[in-house]
């Protein structure tokens, strides 16, 4: 049931933290890390901001008929000096810039919960132009670089990158697999034999390739 599942979620993030394995959240995913960590949650968005629009369907213009709302799209604020904004500038991602510091993007946005407070030793790194009391709603969580998580590889995203083919989606999960690989590496989770051979496999993986589970099934990036 969804009682039990939660607890297990709740301690399976617990143990990827105390060792230290790479971490990327999708969307509850990016929830849990928060919470796990101390933060807290918006529990329903739609009654916390005026327009209620911030997880919306697109529109068939021509049939005039709702679409999937993983079709809708939302812009978000990466900020400078941040695991995302890297992670971003080395992908082909086309970005419109807003100012000097900050690069924005469109995201898909199918969420009804939000990140309130941050988690001890997180950070947020994107933001909607959505405001909850004042505050931009969170997108993007990561480690805080000065915090006690700044050795450890710890991303969480709102939006759903497996529902869209786009060079930022692909870009995190190259990353996060770079990383689950030097984790395995260095921890002597493998025999060395073996590590070189999932190595040579992974050199042979397409981005496309690539399945995430979204806590409802698995999804092709």
């Amino acid at each position: 049931n969804a009682e039990a599942r939660g607890e297990y979620e709740h301690e399976l993030m617990q143990k990827a933290i105390t060792e230290k394995m790479p971490i990327y959240g999708i969307c509850g995913g990016m929830q849990r890390l928060n919470v796990v960590l101390g933060g807290t949650l918006h529990q329903y968005i739609p009654d916390l901001l005026e327009h209620k629009e911030h997880m919306q369907c697109a529109i068939d213009e021509e049939n005039g008929d709702s679409e999937h709302p993983r079709n809708a799209v939302h812009p978000i604020h990466v900020q400078p000096q941040t695991l995302l904004h890297v992670v971003a500038e080395n992908a082909a991602t086309q970005f419109v810039a807003t100012d000097s510091s900050v690069k924005s993007m469109d995201v898909n946005s199918v969420h009804h919960q939000a990140v309130n407070k941050l988690g001890d030793g997180l950070v947020a790194s994107a933001h909607a132009d959505d405001m909850i009391e004042n505050v931009p709603l969170i997108e993007a969580i990561e480690a805080d670089p000065e915090g006690q998580y700044s050795n450890q590889f710890m991303l969480g995203v709102q939006w759903h990158p497996e529902f869209e083919v786009s060079h930022l989606g692909r870009a995190i999960a190259e990353r996060f697999v770079a990383e689950s690989a030097r984790y395995a590496r260095e921890n002597n989770r493998f025999h060395e034999t073996e590590m070189i051979e999932r190595e040579n496999a992974l050199s042979k993986v397409r981005p496309q390739d690539i399945r995430v589970h979204t806590g409802h099934e698995w999804q092709s990036l």
